[in-house]
């Protein structure tokens, strides 16, 4: 028999393995009340979340999915932004990009500008060591000086270079993602509901059959905007959306300046 024909007998032979069902919430929760991982079953056409139980004993009761996918809508809810709001948001981050950008070029114009000067200045004072206009010492002291100008200088230029306009990027992208996950909620589609949810926080808990999650710094700000913004007071104030979501932009654009891989 030859090797190939041995392989497909191997393959036709081997015992399967069965596949994992594809539950929508597999290895996304755990439970609040003894930290093992939420599993889910199926019993009578329904989806079940349960705790696996495998550490302790646990007392916490069975939960239907579709009541964990509305407590999923809600919680995206926290994190979104109205198209109109995040609309502005980012209108003002580029019209800060552009300024900045602006007002960089500026500084790297006068940087190099600098930079040439010191070119200069080095050539000038090498042909005053050459012609004997000034001594040894007196040259190496200034030509160590100039030498350490351009070098701050070029790191100036290398800093701008690697950061440039990057604190505005992430902000954008960020203040998009928000916007959008309206659309997923409108949309409806539970796979791309979880993955935002999962782009959102961490410690995803279901105890009582209730989900709770620890927002990211980030989405934690979108989240107390929503709050403030929805509330009896917040309502009865004249321009206070306007108020509150420039009050968000200033948060948001200082945790990606401080942030911007987050």
């Amino acid at each position: 028999m030859s090797y190939i024909n041995e392989f497909e007998v191997e393959l036709r032979t081997k015992p399967k393995t069965p596949s994992l069902k594809p539950y929508l919430y597999r290895g996304l929760f755990h439970c609040g009340e003894c930290g093992c991982l939420i599993t889910t079953e199926t019993q009578k056409g329904h989806n079940y979340l349960r705790c696996t139980k495998r550490v302790t004993a646990c007392t916490q009761k069975y939960a239907r999915e579709e009541s964990i996918t509305a407590q999923v809508d809600r919680t995206i809810a926290k994190v979104t932004l109205e198209a109109a709001i995040a609309d502005q948001m980012v209108a003002e981050l580029e019209q800060e990009r552009t300024a900045a950008a602006a007002s960089q070029q500026a500084a790297v114009t006068k940087l190099k500008a600098d930079l040439a000067a010191c070119d200069k200045q080095a050539d000038l004072l090498l042909d005053m060591r050459l012609s004997e206009q000034i001594g040894e010492t007196e040259y190496v002291s200034k030509k160590h000086t100039l030498v350490n100008r351009k070098a701050e200088i070029r790191g100036k230029l290398e800093a701008f270079e690697t950061n440039r306009l990057n604190r505005f990027e992430p902000a954008i992208r960020f203040v998009l993602e928000a916007k959008h996950g309206a659309n997923l909620l409108a949309e409806g589609n539970p796979e791309h509901k979880r993955d935002f949810l999962k782009k959102t926080g961490s410690n995803f808990f279901v105890a009582g059959q209730a989900l709770t999650v620890t927002f990211l710094t980030h989405w934690q700000l979108v989240a107390d905007f929503n709050s403030v913004l929805t509330s009896p007071l917040a309502r009865q104030r004249e321009n206070c959306e306007n108020q509150k979501w420039r009050c968000l932009l200033s948060k948001v654009r200082t945790f990606f300046a401080e942030n911007p891989a987050a």
